[in-house]
């Protein structure tokens, strides 16, 4: 499930490259969710602009598949896009039989510094891929999260600068000309600011 931001390419990254996942078969799904946050076009583009980067670099052969969801008249409280993720997680993986695995983007950084609430957002999303789930006669996919080693900064020290650059990860974008410029104040700006001064890339 790849929303195109540092987190997901760095799973999609670690899925291509790492030695434990060589046998692995890859379908990759981008969803368009358009909410008040309004990141969807931010997104598409950078999930798109990675995917192409991935390809251009070598990478193995991988599904890659996108899909549409609009919740912008949801004003008050919009739709976690954990919990559609995982809706459309069980709905691919019952389509597709070989889906043994759901790979998600989580981090140490989502871990450690989530608490609770983020305990609970992922019990919730967990019920909502089960509930999809109810009718399958099969063996239930399982979740795999193939940088929950890693903080947030070590997966943007690990990412060649091509892949990285191409990430978005502003929560609060802005647009000219269909053009994304990233607020620079949210907290992942934040972030991601101070790894481009405090982190030295890696060769």
């Amino acid at each position: 499930m790849y929303s195109g931001g540092l987190d997901s390419v760095g799973c999609l990254h670690a899925l291509l490259t790492e030695d434990a996942y060589a046998d692995f078969g890859i379908h990759v799904h981008h969803m368009h969710l358009v909410n008040v946050e309004d990141r969807a076009l931010a997104e598409k583009q950078a999930a798109r602009a990675s995917i192409e980067e991935f390809r251009a670099r070598g990478a193995r052969r991988f599904t890659y598949t996108e899909s549409g969801h609009n919740y912008n008249f949801l004003h008050r409280r919009f739709i976690w896009d954990m919990d559609i993720s995982a809706f459309m997680a069980a709905n691919i993986a019952i389509a597709d039989e070989a889906i043994v695995h759901i790979a998600m983007g989580r981090t140490r950084t989502d871990v450690e510094g989530g608490g609770e609430a983020f305990q609970r957002r992922m019990r919730r999303a967990q019920r909502v891929f089960d509930a999809v789930w109810t009718l399958e006669q099969r063996e239930r996919p399982v979740y795999i999260f193939p940088v929950v080693a890693f903080s947030k900064a070590e997966i943007w020290q690990r990412l060649p600068v091509s892949l990285r650059e191409l990430a978005w990860s502003c929560r609060r974008p802005r647009y000219e000309d269909d053009t994304p410029v990233a607020c620079g104040t949210c907290r992942t700006c934040q972030d991601i600011a101070s790894m481009h001064t405090e982190l030295e890339p890696l060769p």
